[in-house]
């Protein structure tokens, strides 16, 4: 959700860059990337996190590393469908 958010902000203008987000919200701008790229995996893989439904043990380091671009790709190599 918090990505969601960020990825708004950046679409609205509100925010010019990832450093300014992160500027604003205190944290580090690493994180924001990482967090931001979340908003590329398939809908159903969100979904199932937002849920609580994610496979036991994903974290959000699993996640964002080269992460494919195609959802068939990462509900394959993740697993997380």
């Amino acid at each position: 959700a918090r990505a969601h958010r960020w990825k708004r902000m950046l679409e609205d203008g509100a925010h010019g860059s990832v450093s300014e987000i992160a500027e604003a919200e205190k944290i580090d701008r690493s994180y924001v990337k990482r967090l931001l790229r979340l908003t590329l995996l398939a809908p159903d893989i969100q979904e199932a996190i937002l849920d609580g439904r994610q496979q036991k043990g994903m974290q959000l380091e699993e996640l964002t590393p080269a992460m494919p671009m195609a959802w068939e790709e990462q509900r394959r190599t993740r697993s997380l469908a």
